[in-house]
């Protein structure tokens, strides 16, 4: 059954992933809206070929490890099955990015467009699962044990 309660993690979990990818893309924005404005507008193209989707995704990516971690409280960066799935996408979308940069031919852009956009796409749904998992509450087991303990104790005396 889904509560209310429920319903405002979820809420709040989503307007914090609004809110941190509309920030973490305003230079893209920016730099879009400067050239509608004062230069010719070519597309998504010349950014994505130059790597910023990469840069967001491991922003994003990045975030969600911290935040994870943060409520796991885990102490091996390897521990766990989400960390090394973060942890490999992390390298690999960073290994991407490399490759473009210092790549000296130019680039297949549909490689190119591929796997930028995959790999932002693929960094949202997992930061918003991190930021669920920060704003939900744990219950607290100290206050079910003692009202526990005022019942027996209740039903003793």
């Amino acid at each position: 059954m889904i509560t209310s309660e429920y319903l405002k993690y979820h809420s709040i979990s989503l307007q914090n992933t609004l809110f941190i990818v509309v920030f973490t893309i305003l230079p893209l924005a920016f730099g879009i809206l400067s050239n509608v404005l004062f230069t010719s507008y070519k597309g998504l193209s010349e950014y994505y070929l130059k790597g910023e989707f990469f840069l967001y995704s491991v922003s994003l990516i990045s975030s969600t490890y911290i935040g994870y971690n943060s409520v796991k409280g885990n102490r091996n960066a390897f521990e766990g099955w989400i960390n090394k799935t973060l942890l490999i996408i992390l390298v690999l979308v960073s290994a991407c990015y490399a490759f473009i940069i210092s790549s000296t031919n130019d680039p297949r852009p549909e490689v190119v467009k591929v796997l930028s956009f995959s790999g932002f796409f693929l960094s949202i749904p997992l930061f918003y699962y991190s930021q669920f998992l920060v704003n939900k509450k744990s219950p607290d087991i100290g206050d079910y044990r003692k009202e526990e303990q005022k019942n027996i104790k209740k039903r003793l005396g």
